[in-house]
């Protein structure tokens, strides 16, 4: 790739160099965020494929965050659980029973009276105790697709920030 900048004297190098300069750290910025965004989209993608699909309430699906940061954007997910989701839960203790119940709920799991709703919660956070979860790894699926669309942001950023003058 190359470009042509036109000078009446030599004096206007400098200033017309920092310019380009200048245009192709926005045009960068620029990539980087539009990248971010589109990795949003591709993480809710990737989520509703997984099986089995984390999704009980939907608040993992609607966590996912990108925010901009002075060198660029970061992509995150803000559900307190995200981190469970991603990389599952080691076996050794258990997991919140309250958590449990919560997710009973939300996925219309019923297990009789009250207690035996609880202590089906209980004999649940238990197995989870002991065995783990497996993780889902979504955002590691994502990294893979943020790269190659991160190449194609890049380059069209260039030729925008080439282009103009």
């Amino acid at each position: 790739m190359s470009t042509t900048i036109k000078l009446r004297s030599p004096r206007e190098l400098g200033p017309a160099l920092r310019k380009l300069g200048r245009n192709m750290d926005a045009a960068m910025l620029d990539a980087l965020r539009k990248t971010a965004r589109w990795g949003a989209a591709q993480a809710l993608r990737v989520s509703a494929t997984t099986t089995p699909r984390p999704r009980a309430t939907g608040t993992f699906e609607r966590s996912f965050v990108v925010s901009r940061i002075p060198k660029g954007a970061l992509l995150s997910n803000s559900a307190g659980h995200a981190i469970f989701v991603e990389l599952g839960r080691q076996p050794g203790r258990m997991p919140p029973v309250a958590a449990i119940l919560a997710w009973m709920i939300a996925k219309r799991i019923k297990a009789g009276s009250e207690s035996a709703q609880r202590s089906a919660a209980i004999r649940i956070a238990r197995k989870i105790g002991r065995r783990g979860t497996k993780g889902r790894f979504i955002m590691r699926q994502v990294v893979g697709l943020l790269r190659k669309r991160l190449r194609v942001e890049i380059d069209a950023a260039m030729a925008k920030a080439f282009a103009s003058k």
